[in-house]
């Protein structure tokens, strides 16, 4: 069962559109199991990024608490990882298709 990762932030303003993570917290797939967050706090998924406590979390974004205008590192799934390195594989195979037929052409 793959954990999931909430951050716990703290809100900013009645809107609830941004705030601080104040925690960061592994759950089961299936939920938090009686988590709740407090009247101006809300928890919000980051499974994918590497948020840490002192972040910045605006408009569903996360942003480094040692520069808030940049985002945090986004962590790719498995899936994601497995995609690009196919599409690598791919660029290279043409490349070394190519280079083949460079050589084959010059020692004719």
């Amino acid at each position: 069962m793959a954990l999931l990762r909430k951050a716990l932030i703290q809100c900013k303003g009645e809107d609830k559109t941004q705030g601080e993570v104040i925690a960061v917290t592994e759950v089961s797939e299936r939920g938090f199991g009686g988590l709740r967050a407090g009247n101006d706090q809300l928890y919000w998924d980051c499974t994918r990024w590497a948020v840490a406590p002192g972040d910045v979390w605006r408009e569903g974004v996360f942003y480094t608490a040692a520069n808030p205008g940049e985002p945090v590192e986004y962590i790719p799934s498995a899936e994601e990882q497995i995609a690009a390195l196919q599409a690598q594989n791919t660029q290279l195979e043409d490349a070394i298709t190519g280079m083949m037929d460079t050589i084959v052409s010059l020692s004719l």
